[in-house]
């Protein structure tokens, strides 16, 4: 709200109010959506009181219930003061919201919000992992096994495939494909993507001719 809409606002100063009244309504004011004028007289009567048995009387002052004075009824009524905090109370509302709402656009406007963001990470994330993929010993991990028992056991060294690159590669080819709008979650990859240089369906294929072998090799190793 701008400078001349908040002196123009029926929380400013009226013609003709008068000085202490209008501190009154301020402070009326500032108490809040749980605001009382009864409540605005007796915080200021704790404000001026500097000694201890001034504030105690206030206190027996509050336990008694003793009633508004005539003077502060006459003048919330006279100067509208329910009216006039309610507009401050909405004028206030609606900055709140004003700012909750550039804070939202502000977070949805930046980082991995945008879509275009999301899709130049897991691009990045899906050259790291086909740099991998073709990178002998981060596809083929060293492994050992056990064959036999007891004292005839003996352990033979291998190499296994590692089956969860090629795993984590596809999900990134899916996530990609799903932020691009061609591909529904939960709907299995087949085919050429058009991203890397080979099909996920080849790299399934990869995967099972890789665990094959290593079965072959261990039986021949029997």
């Amino acid at each position: 709200m701008d400078t001349d809409a908040t002196l123009n606002a029926s929380w400013a100063r009226q013609a003709k109010e008068p000085a202490l009244w209008f501190d009154r309504f301020q402070r009326f004011l500032l108490l809040g959506v749980t605001r009382s004028v009864y409540r605005t007289y007796i915080v200021e009567r704790m404000d001026k009181a500097t000694r201890k048995k001034q504030k105690d009387a206030v206190n027996e002052e509050i336990s008694a219930r003793s009633g508004l004075p005539k003077s502060w009824r006459d003048a919330a009524k006279r100067w509208n003061w329910k009216v006039r905090a309610e507009a401050f109370d909405d004028a206030e509302r609606a900055k709140r919201d004003e700012l909750y709402r550039a804070r939202v656009n502000d977070i949805l406007a930046s980082g991995f919000a945008q879509r275009f963001a999301r899709v130049a990470e897991l691009n990045r994330l899906a050259e790291l992992l086909q740099e991998e993929i073709w990178t002998d010993d981060k596809r083929w991990l060293p492994d050992v096994k056990q064959i036999g028992s007891g004292e005839a056991a003996e352990r033979v060294d291998i190499v296994r495939f590692n089956a969860s690159v090629i795993e984590q590669y596809r999900q990134t080819l899916e996530d990609i494909a799903v932020e691009m709008g061609e591909r529904v979650r939960g709907v299995k990859v087949s085919g050429n993507l058009g991203l890397v240089q080979f099909a996920a369906d080849e790299l399934a294929k990869a995967k099972d001719a890789a665990q094959q072998a290593e079965q072959d090799l261990l039986a021949q190793l029997k």
